[in-house]
């Protein structure tokens, strides 16, 4: 007979994951902005204890423990590619240049070969050597002097063999370059430099549901969050594309009651 069976609440969530900076000061969020879908998200707890076995009778059997180490991880799983995430993952910067024009941009290109502009997403492109305004690939039938990628922002000039340039290996890498400078439009766009922060403390918070109650609310405040850089970004793929935020959960001091690593808010 179920006499003394306990009523159960079951847990399978989902839900939004926020992150923000944190004050040094007062140890509180700096406001917090959503890193979009995050299909998981992991809270680890980790101790090093050493065992004492006694030497008195015999047995050998463990008799103390001592805790020498308390460490929490978090792991992140996120697929919203956008600049300020990877920054993030990567321990960079992520800067915005907005649309705009570049004038006589030098390049040094090479027959058979790519060179990259400065910038990606181009428009209106004019190649230039000295004073001689050089012809854009169109048909391949009409002569040209390069071939434009203009989501790339990158050129390769003609080096006068006449092959089919979309299976082309180019048989002498070793041909001197060419002196180039380019004009060109340039959509808003994102750079993203990594390794460039040092470490620093961040906040946490997951506002929750439970799918299997009803979607009550859980929520999860971890108070100081240190990252990791992340550890691989794979950049081909035949699924959708993720990377994983990880790092350490240091012990907040500035909070004087309650858990000095996170908390858990829920209805039951």
């Amino acid at each position: 007979m179920p006499t003394f069976d306990a009523v159960n609440h079951y847990f399978s969530g989902q839900g939004v994951v926020m992150i923000g900076r944190r004050d040094p000061v007062t140890g509180n969020a700096i406001g917090l902005r959503t890193v979009g879908n995050v299909p998981d998200m992991k809270i680890s707890i980790g101790t090093t204890v050493v065992d004492h076995k006694g030497s008195q009778d015999g047995q050998r059997a463990t008799d103390a423990r001592l805790q020498t180490e308390v460490k929490v991880n978090v792991t992140i799983t996120i697929e919203n590619w956008i600049a300020v995430n990877l920054a993030k993952a990567l321990r960079g910067d992520a800067e915005l240049f907005p649309s705009g024009a570049v004038a006589n941009e030098a390049v040094m290109a090479y027959p058979g070969l790519v060179s990259a502009f400065r910038y990606i997403k181009v428009s209106g492109v004019g190649v230039s050597q000295g004073a001689t305004l050089l012809t854009a690939y169109t048909d391949g039938i009409e002569p040209w002097d390069y071939k434009l990628n203009a989501e790339a922002g990158s050129i390769m000039l003609n080096d006068g063999v006449a092959v089919d340039y979309d299976n082309y290996v180019p048989t002498s890498p070793e041909s001197s370059g060419d002196e180039l400078t380019v004009d060109y439009n340039f959509a808003a766009q994102y750079l993203v430099d990594s390794l460039t922060q040092a470490l620093n403390d961040s906040w946490l918070r997951f506002e929750g549901l439970n799918t299997v109650e009803e979607n009550a609310p859980v929520i999860v405040d971890i108070f100081r969050f240190s990252n990791d850089p992340l550890k691989e970004l794979a950049l081909l793929s035949d699924t959708f594309g993720q990377f994983m935020i990880e790092g350490s959960v240091l012990k907040d001091d500035t909070r004087l009651t309650g858990s000095k690593y996170f908390s858990i808010k829920k209805l039951e």
